[in-house]
């Protein structure tokens, strides 16, 4: 039907297709999280245009295929662990737009917090091409802008496919968070081979 075409759409404009069923209801729930954070986080850099946000639904009393984060059973979709992160009181957000970068903190408390922001360029094998760092005092109830970077002329030298930019966020606290995002559609991220190899052994009433 149409929300199903529509789910499908957007899953092929973002990442490569999936070859069955099982991933395919992976990737949609990756989908599902990525897109709330999207507009979660934009209204939140809007501040004062936007007072706030509720994302439609929770949880499900039926064991369907919806918008839900929580499903019949209990069970946590991608999307309500991302809404762990980016609904959190203090929290940063990346945004993207063509080779420019902004960081960003909002702060959603009644005390102004001190936090250390550093921005970087990085390839996938994590090279460090471009990094800035800074320090500032976030006052309560705002969003503010940290960082901002243009990556124009560094690109010249390297593939897109091949880069993406990180944003780390440490407080006061000592709590570090750490966030990044492509310059392009997830499915043309040339991601390289780590070569992960593992093996499983039963041992008793468990797999090792």
């Amino acid at each position: 039907d149409a929300a199903n075409g529509k789910m499908l759409y957007y899953l092929s404009e973002n990442f490569c297709y999936p070859k069955n069923f099982e991933h395919l209801l992976y990737v949609t729930q990756i989908l599902q999280a990525c897109a709330i954070k999207y507009g979660v986080e934009h209204f939140r850099r809007n501040r004062g245009r936007c007072m706030g946000s509720l994302y439609w639904q929770m949880n499900d009393n039926w064991p369907v295929a919806s918008w839900s984060s929580i499903d019949y059973y209990g069970r946590w979709k991608a999307l309500h662990y991302f809404a762990k992160n980016f609904y959190e009181p203090v929290a940063g957000s990346l945004m993207i737009e063509g080779e420019r970068a902004e960081a960003w903190i909002q702060n959603e408390t009644m005390q102004p917090v001190t936090v250390t922001v550093t921005l970087s360029l990085k390839t996938l094998r994590f090279e460090t091409i471009h990094t800035r760092k800074e320090q500032v005092v976030v006052k309560p109830f705002s969003a503010q802008m940290i960082l901002a970077e243009s990556y124009q002329s560094l690109m010249t030298e390297y593939n897109q496919e091949e880069l993406v930019c990180e944003m780390t966020v440490s407080d006061e606290n000592g709590r570090k968070h750490t966030m990044s995002e492509a310059f392009l559609p997830y499915k043309h991220i040339k991601l390289p081979d780590p070569k992960l190899k593992y093996e499983i052994i039963a041992s008793d009433d468990k797999f090792v």
